[in-house]
């Protein structure tokens, strides 16, 4: 469970809007007109949110679009509070966990409770349109007597906390981090990014040094000094004190970094905060000339991934390395510089096109006017109404030109820089396999989840393999989902198969990705009973040398496989051919059957498979008006088994199938 404040500017905070969101209402009338109950709420034909329910709290009316009036009118009574009124929380589950309603509303009261908003007004909703169950909660920061607008310094930190005990009570699954890292945006850039952020290498670089200077420093210039060696310095910023890299814009708050480098430490031991001298400003390292040298020379004797170089300034580098992924990561920053570069030519050729277009636009109307002027037939109110027309029409044609470069902007601004995450999800998504193994390597989640699972005991040094024929989608992780033609979801993540939705295509999907990565290892099986029934037996008829930790299930494998034999030459197909063809004097819609010959080479559709009494197994194919019975081996059963009745395959001369001819049906 994760709980997570989204911050917004003042500017763009409105808890209307917020409100609205959070109970699915696409309009302030539909928020009015709402009752308590979740069904009237669905806005599923519109595209709106889908609600498991809603809760309103310390309001006077119980709906919701008065409620938001309510707390609308709250906020108005706090004249003096110019930042976000609003507090936007929202608590995430793992995915395939959905707690109650009763455990959420104790979640929310307490995590509510424990940032001290317990009095304060809010609405709440339960959201389940993603695969991660979620609660929004809009919270009035104005406290709804003192009227005063509450904020609670640090949450994250108490956030954590209460979340840590809150999934022990109800027995939810516990969050793998050990502890908060970074706070706020440092946090969200590293989790969005994949790269160390600034603060990271603050904190990594010279956050010990900068803490030893802080207790030892005897006056400002002193601790100028210590900074002056990292290439950041201290500067003032409101209230507090930054950390800032010269040149760069770069800065984050001193204490961040440390408490005992906040504005009220420092000044406390210190005295009135003092700026670092003018030559100190310009000089970009060290603190003297021979420091200077020094720094430089760090500069360009530092390697390439290595940030934690004193001197070196920050640069951006993975936040969690792997195998391969120096050269990866090349690759990923050549990528990004050309689309820098590609952007500010595009740019470039914009801004020089807009010149050239104003020029000539102002030397078009100048000759309009101009012949307009010598006109020799017009009065003095006609030309007076041809200036006016002209203007207008100038006016339409600036209007019509920035349409068009404001859309030209918007196509360039829709090239996006891939961050470092997105890179590596769509090279994953491609078949990279060591950005899989970058991915997989950077999840900290350990789940072990009540579903359909495959792994081995020692599944942490699994192979990494995509099946790039079947265009998996990569995720932020590592996980790689294939969806399978008959509605099964195989998700194939660092250490375990996991099938979300169980159909026979994804069982044997799921077992020959298990077969694939842990190859000649155990594999473990856990499920329900008939997912691992359908597991050996897809083992058994696919003829796959596995093994199942289960002693059970192993035995069963074998018995099955034991009597899965050829079916080539076997009398019960003939008996089978016959009883069809006789029946179709009862029932008119079977065609006619016969046994599939080598001239029958080429596409057919396929209409399914059939077990005779013998074991063996045939597949039904048509074509021209005939049903065509084709006796399979386990393998070639194990690959119909994946197709879907109607899609069209084929077959050569020897009666293998090749790849089935996508979107074309009978």
């Amino acid at each position: 469970m994760i709980a997570k404040r989204v911050r917004r500017t003042a500017a763009t905070s409105d808890f209307a809007r917020l409100g609205r969101y959070i109970m699915a209402a696409k309009t302030e009338t539909a928020a009015q007109l709402w009752t308590r109950t979740a069904d009237y709420i669905l806005d599923a034909k519109g595209g709106g949110e889908k609600l498991a329910w809603s809760r309103i709290t310390n309001c006077h009316s119980e709906e919701p679009g008065w409620a938001i009036r309510e707390i609308l009118a709250t906020q108005e009574r706090n004249k003096r509070s110019k930042g976000d009124k609003s507090y936007h929380l929202i608590v995430s589950f793992p995915e395939g966990e959905v707690p109650t309603r009763a455990q959420l509303e104790d979640i929310e009261d307490t995590l509510c409770a424990g940032i001290g908003f317990a009095e304060h007004q809010r609405i709440s909703a339960a959201h389940s349109n993603t695969k991660h169950f979620h609660l929004h909660i809009a919270i009035n920061r104005v406290h709804p007597r003192s009227f005063r607008c509450i904020e609670p310094f640090y949450d994250y930190k108490e956030l954590f906390r209460l979340c840590r005990g809150l999934e022990q009570k109800h027995g939810l699954q516990l969050h793998p981090m050990d502890g908060p890292t970074l706070p706020d945006r440092p946090g969200d850039f590293e989790a969005h990014a994949g790269e160390a952020s600034f603060l990271r290498w603050v904190k990594e670089t010279a956050g010990a040094e900068l803490v030893e200077g802080a207790a030892k420093a005897a006056s400002w210039g002193e601790l100028h000094a210590v900074l002056e060696r990292h290439g950041v310095a201290i500067r003032r910023k409101g209230a507090g004190l930054v950390i800032v890299q010269e040149g760069t814009g770069l800065g984050v708050k001193a204490s961040s970094v440390d408490r005992s480098l906040s504005a009220k430490s420092l000044t406390k031991r210190l005295g009135a905060y003092e700026p670092p001298p003018a030559a100190t400003q310009r000089r970009p390292n060290g603190d003297s000339s021979q420091g200077a040298a020094e720094a430089a020379r760090f500069v360009t004797s530092a390697p390439a991934g290595d940030p934690a170089r004193p001197g070196r300034g920050y640069q951006k580098v993975p936040l969690h390395r792997h195998g391969n992924s120096e050269g990866l990561y090349q690759e990923y920053q050549a990528q990004r510089e050309a689309l820098l570069k590609a952007r500010a030519a595009q740019r470039a050729a914009q801004r020089q096109a807009q010149a050239n277009h104003a020029k000539e636009l102002a030397g078009w109307y100048a000759a309009r006017r101009a012949e307009i002027k010598r006109s020799p037939v017009l009065t003095a109110a006609e030309r007076r109404h041809a200036y006016t027309m002209l203007a207008h029409q100038r006016r339409a044609d600036a209007v019509a030109w920035r349409q068009e470069q404001a859309r030209q902007r918007q196509q360039t601004a829709g090239q996006s820089l891939p961050t470092w995450q997105e890179f590596l999800t769509a090279e994953a998504s491609r078949g990279n396999e060591v950005a899989v193994a970058v991915l997989r390597s950077r999840s900290r989640r350990q789940r072990r989840m009540a579903e359909n699972l495959l792994t081995a005991t020692d599944a942490d040094v699994a192979r990494h393999i995509v099946y790039e024929r079947l265009c998996p989608k990569a995720g932020r992780d590592g996980a790689l989902v294939y969806r399978v033609e008959d509605g099964g979801v195989v998700s194939d993540e660092a250490t375990q198969v996991r099938v979300t939705e169980v159909t026979t295509g994804a069982a044997f999907l799921a077992l020959s990705l298990a077969d694939d990565r842990f190859r000649g290892k155990a594999l473990v099986v856990e499920g329900t009973d008939a997912f691992k029934t359908q597991v050996a037996q897809l083992a058994a008829m696919k003829g796959l040398e596995v093994r199942f930790a289960d002693p059970e299930l192993e035995q069963k494998r074998g018995q099955l496989a034991e009597r899965m034999t050829q079916a080539e030459g076997s009398t019960s197909v003939a008996d089978f051919i016959s009883q069809r063809n006789s029946r179709r004097e009862v029932v008119t819609s079977i065609d006619y059957t016969r046994l599939w010959t080598a001239s029958d080479a080429g596409p057919v559709v396929y209409q399914g498979r059939r077990r005779l009494q013998d074991g063996a197994e045939v597949v039904l194919l048509h074509r021209g008006g005939e049903t065509l019975v084709k006796p399979v081996t386990p393998a070639q059963a194990a690959k119909a088994s994946t197709w879907r009745v109607g899609q069209t395959v084929e077959l050569d001369s020897r009666g293998r199938f090749l790849s089935p001819l996508r979107g074309r049906k009978r």
